[in-house]
């Protein structure tokens, strides 16, 4: 429904503010490895949507969306290949990963 479209769609826009947040407590560094993430978070959207548009005047909605949903296999595929350094993602946003702390 609504409620949970709009609560979905609003991870995009406090994106600035979290990293923002992130790089005052851990450091630059940090900040722009979650960018990485964010970077999957984006490309598994745009998979999402792609499949809603194409599906959903052709088959029942709920088959749609549970079709497009795979945008988290998506995400989670990004994630994994370059966890396993099989895709790099460019210089500019590839930063590194920040060093584990006591806590």
């Amino acid at each position: 429904g609504a409620v949970l479209g709009g609560a979905l769609l609003a991870f995009p826009a406090i994106l600035p503010a979290a990293l923002t947040l992130i790089e005052q407590e851990d450091g630059t560094p940090a900040a722009v490895h979650e960018v990485g993430g964010a970077v999957f978070g984006g490309l598994g959207l745009i998979a999402f949507a792609a499949l809603a548009w194409a599906l959903l005047t052709t088959v029942p909605s709920a088959v749609a969306l549970a079709a497009a949903a795979a945008w988290t296999a998506v995400a989670v595929a990004f994630y994994v290949l370059r966890a396993t350094g099989r895709l790099p993602l460019p210089r500019s946003i590839a930063g590194r990963r920040p060093p584990a702390t006591g806590g």
